[in-house]
């Protein structure tokens, strides 16, 4: 079985706000802008990408939401399924579903399954500090053919603490970041397993690489962003 890696790179789509209380301005996400995370293996080699276009920006009560759409592409660039997300910031937090945060590769292996998800939301505040813990979150996913049970996983992010302040470069630029350790317990069948992984934070952005381990520290993966338009 393909392990499921949550990575919040997906995270790219959590930010930071000019004010703690406040959601409606962002540094580098507004209505247009697009941009891709690009997934590699150990050995540097690509596994996959997702692109996102922010199509819409629009208020909610004191909430504010964006509507974005995601392509999915296999490692030779295909896309193999396009969706949409809705995200929200409410009261100085920023929420999106666990939901979003399946990795291509487990994706691509459930196309012909019938797929049921229980996910609560991931969080951040919208002014984050060093030394600040974040909530935990969790995901539960079941797939099954013919209505067989093939795969249960479930799957808690835990540990989630600001570090440290780093610069970081990507192909999309150098950036100025926050470093955020997490672990991500997995449970299926009688297994249990327990991923650490760190990702690069962009306040006024969202998470611009991600790195994810084995329990022994040797990495699995990584995830960059490639590519940043307005």
């Amino acid at each position: 079985m393909k392990k499921l890696i949550l990575s919040t790179f997906i995270t790219i789509l959590i930010a930071s706000f000019l004010n703690a209380q406040e959601c409606d301005a962002l540094s580098m996400i507004q209505e247009g802008s697009k941009w891709e995370l690009t997934n590699y293996d150990k050995k540097d080699k690509v596994e996959g990408s997702t692109t996102y276009h922010v199509k819409e920006v629009s208020s909610d009560g004191d909430a504010v939401v964006w509507k974005l759409s995601m392509d999915m592409k296999d490692k030779k660039g295909e896309v193999y399924n396009s969706t949409e997300t809705d995200i929200r910031c409410e009261a100085g937090v920023f929420k999106m579903s666990m939901e979003q945060f399946m990795n291509n590769e487990q994706f691509q292996g459930m196309q012909e399954m019938d797929v049921e998800v229980d996910a609560s939301d991931i969080e951040y505040p919208t002014a984050p500090e060093v030394g600040e813990t974040l909530p935990d979150a969790q995901i539960t996913i079941k797939a099954s053919t013919n209505g067989i049970t093939t795969m249960n996983i479930t799957t808690k992010i835990v540990d989630r603490k600001i570090e440290s302040a780093e610069e970081i470069t990507t192909p999309a630029g150098t950036f100025d970041c926050l470093i955020v350790t997490q672990k991500s317990k997995m449970k299926f069948a009688f297994v249990d397993k327990e991923f650490p992984s760190k990702d690069w934070y962009l306040p006024g952005f969202g998470v611009v690489r991600s790195e994810s381990y084995k329990s022994n520290g040797k990495l699995i993966g990584y995830s960059v962003l490639t590519s940043y338009e307005q």
